[in-house]
């Protein structure tokens, strides 16, 4: 059953088309009807394509407790979706809702996903046959997310019969997002995340200011959650690393300058965070050396080739931003502070302290989680955050680049459609 459902393409969908139906739902029980077996079957669908790749990895690796964990949870997922007859009344629809939000608060945390595969299979796979493993693992999951809570949100709206206060607002997405807004909220939160981290007080000069220039009236139709999201970690990195630059020398450092330009081609828009915090690039000696075996004889696959369809995306060609990008630094990062993962339980992530016990999951109850991982709870470096906050940029057609003057800055580039008409980059 796993290759029959495995041969079927996603169908991948844009946001236009997730907003033009919802409002159409929301007046139409047939149309949710339609929606609900959408759902249905294209959850089934793209979790029988992660079943396939996890089939393709190394034996030896498969053979973890952690791993077989997560494969089981995928595989359970699979024959629940899969049993489910054709949605056509409100009950089976409340029954399909019911499986799907269990599976979400059942899900695999992306944290126990990462540093299980980077762990087990780093030695019997080349590094960007296994980047390029856990990119598609993560996308999906968060694609497989942002379907689930869309419908669930719809069928919510419908059933409730009260008419929304706020018509831009279709399911998870808003129509009308002021984007200069929710920049000044993301640097507010970004200020405060620092402070905790640093112990310092909200007006210490070695806090940096923000600087907000451009077209501030530009609004653009997106999800608020994932917006929100990518802006925090990317406003994080620019401000830690000015931070860590200068506020050992100066009693006043340098404002991280930000830039938003509506621009025209494809309805694309762009927001350029400049700041003078000693540039990005990580340390691709010791980065490098952390993921080497400490066996001589360990065997990797090789070439690049293990998964069908996997191939280097074109513009990764410079080996200093592929490490930026590279979920393995997360991996590191969590070996280096010994964060315990429990293979038996769905997301039970903690911290192992002097006395043995150990500390719940941190990001578990973080303020507007929805599955999106906040690095900086755990106190982790925020540029080792970049590859996933790179994967929700590029869901739905956007991108995330850089430009870093080691010892002065870095220019980071959002790129994020406005009009929604991209089709989600599945796979």
């Amino acid at each position: 059953m796993v290759n029959k459902w495995g041969g079927i393409p996603a169908r991948r969908t844009t946001l236009q088309q997730l907003i033009m139906f919802g409002r159409s739902t929301q007046r139409n029980q047939a149309l949710l009807m339609e929606s609900a077996n959408y759902l249905r079957t294209e959850m089934t669908t793209r979790i029988a394509h992660r079943l396939r790749d996890m089939q393709t990895l190394p034996f030896v690796a498969m053979s973890n407790e952690q791993l077989d964990s997560i494969y089981q949870f995928y595989w359970r997922t699979f024959e629940t979706m899969r049993r489910m007859s054709k949605i056509e009344t409100d009950e089976q629809n409340e029954e399909l809702i019911h499986v799907v939000t269990q599976l979400l608060s059942e899900r695999k945390s992306k944290l126990d996903l990462i540093a299980g595969i980077s762990r087990e299979c780093i030695n019997f796979m080349e590094p960007a046959a296994v980047n390029y493993f856990l990119a598609r693992m993560l996308r999906s999951q968060v694609s497989r997310e942002v379907l689930a809570k869309q419908h669930i949100a719809l069928s919510v709206m419908q059933s409730s019969g009260v008419k929304s206060t706020t018509p831009n607002v279709i399911g998870m997405i808003n129509t009308s997002i002021h984007v200069a807004d929710v920049i000044r909220r993301c640097t507010d939160f970004a200020r405060k995340s620092l402070s905790n981290t640093y112990d310092l007080s909200m007006d210490d000069p070695r806090l940096p200011e923000v600087v907000l220039e451009g077209d501030l009236d530009v609004q653009m139709a997106y999800l608020p959650a994932h917006l929100e999201f990518i802006l925090l970690e990317l406003f994080k990195v620019s401000m830690q690393s000015t931070t860590q630059k200068h506020g050992q020398v100066r009693q006043k450092v340098p404002p991280v300058h930000v830039r938003l330009v509506s621009g025209i081609e494809k309805g694309d828009m762009i927001i350029r965070i400049s700041d003078v915090g000693g540039g990005l690039l990580l340390d691709s000696t010791a980065s490098s050396m952390a993921f080497e075996s400490s066996s001589n004889n360990a065997i990797r696959a090789r070439g690049p080739l293990l998964l069908p369809g996997i191939a280097r995306h074109p513009h990764d060609t410079d080996p200093e931003q592929d490490l930026v990008w590279s979920f393995l630094n997360i991996g590191k990062q969590l070996d280096m502070m010994n964060i315990k993962l429990d293979a038996t339980s769905s997301a039970t992530l903690g911290k192992t302290g002097i006395d043995g016990a150990v500390t719940p999951d941190p990001t578990a109850s973080y303020p507007g989680g929805d599955g999106l991982m906040r690095l900086s709870v755990l106190n982790m470096d925020s540029k080792n955050g970049l590859p996933i906050v790179k994967l929700y940029a590029e869901l739905f057609g956007g991108g995330l680049d850089f430009r870093s003057l080691n010892g002065y800055g870095t220019d980071i580039y959002l790129r994020l459609p406005k009009l929604g008409t991209s089709k989600e980059l599945h796979e």
